[in-house]
């Protein structure tokens, strides 16, 4: 009798423990095929298929048998980075022959407007940046991945030393006429321009070495602006001392 009751407690709990079993694995599977679905979903945009190469990197817009296309020789500039020096790139060496390739010159890292050659000059707009080139293949069927090459450090541009101050001249009366007389730099600029200015405001057509006091001028200060370049500088901009025009007074 007791063997009896001993073996239907044994069979109940054998199949109450089959039937745990049972519901764990059926919860394990759910959650694994969530995390799979959770997964792809970071990983694939909507309406793209993804790929998963063998790195397990996975990459959108890619049938999984997709190859990389890649640099086994970085492309390279060769030149100093001087002013008005003619740089040169050598192109990447790729693991397969691309269809076609571009590339995009670089400067303190924004592209070059129409920069899209295998040569380039610079120009002052470079100064005091790096230059690189981002060389970019396409092949179909592959996964294209850019190549950047090596920088080239342009020099800043120098700057000129002032030995002298602009200064000037003249009888600040009306219809007299004021004179410059030039600042004195090192080096020499190879280009010299003047802009007078009425209180800190430019006069138009006023951009000669003299200046003719005008009836507006009165009860203002006058003084001009002036400007020196030399390639390979920094352009310089020189203010003037200031003389006063007196007002008119009435009779």
């Amino acid at each position: 009798m007791f063997s009896r009751i001993f073996n239907g407690r044994t069979a109940r709990l054998a199949a109450t423990s089959a039937a745990g079993l049972l519901i764990v694995g059926a919860v394990a599977g759910v959650a694994t095929a969530a995390t799979a679905a959770t997964s792809s979903a970071r990983h694939t945009s909507p309406g793209q298929a993804s790929t998963t190469h063998a790195s397990g990197e996975t990459h959108p817009g890619f049938p999984w048998f997709a190859q990389r296309l890649k640099a086994t020789t970085k492309p390279s500039i060769a030149g100093t980075g001087s002013l008005g020096e003619t740089l040169t790139l050598t192109p990447a060496v790729w693991n397969e022959t691309p269809d076609s390739v571009t590339y995009q010159w670089y400067s303190g890292g924004r592209p070059i407007a129409t920069a899209t050659g295998l040569t380039f000059v610079v120009t002052e707009a470079q100064a005091g940046r790096p230059i690189w080139v981002l060389e970019t293949p396409a092949k179909t069927g592959y996964w294209a991945i850019p190549a950047k090459s090596n920088l080239i450090q342009v020099a800043e541009l120098a700057r000129f030393t002032e030995r002298q101050d602009v200064i000037i001249t003249g009888t600040t009366e009306i219809g007299s006429t004021l004179t410059v007389t030039p600042g004195i730099y090192e080096p020499a600029p190879s280009n010299v321009t003047y802009q007078w200015q009425r209180d800190g405001v430019n006069i138009d057509g006023a951009i000669s070495s003299t200046y003719v006091i005008a009836p507006e001028d009165a009860g203002t200060q006058i003084r001009v602006i002036e400007t020196v370049t030399l390639s390979g500088y920094k352009t310089k901009n020189e203010e003037s001392n200031r003389l006063w025009v007196a007002p008119v007074v009435a009779p």
